[in-house]
């Protein structure tokens, strides 16, 4: 969300492999935290947009080193990690 600021809610869905209920709930809390605002799309009135806030925006400074974090913390060697990373990519597509 920090590249576009504004998100179709069924493309984060898909993005985050979440059940659209699930998601809603996760949005429901970050809202009522200021992170995001949650408009109808103004194209098509069925469909929800999530707009980040500048106080949404301002956690990417926070959260940039988390995959570092993750990377310099594990206990699998680099190519145990990129094996294990892309079997995670194909079972959370469905894949496998």
């Amino acid at each position: 969300m920090w590249e576009k600021r504004k998100v179709n809610e069924k493309d984060l869905v898909e993005a985050l492999y979440l059940k659209a209920n699930t998601l809603t709930e996760l949005l429901k809390k970050l809202k009522k935290k200021g992170y995001i605002d949650i408009e109808k799309d103004k194209e098509d009135k069925r469909n929800i947009v999530i707009v980040l806030t500048d106080k949404g925006l301002a956690l990417r400074e926070k959260a940039v080193n988390i995959p570092s974090c993750i990377y310099q913390d594990h206990w699998l060697s680099d190519e145990e990690f990129i094996l294990f990373k892309g079997l995670l990519d194909k079972m959370l597509k469905g894949n496998w």
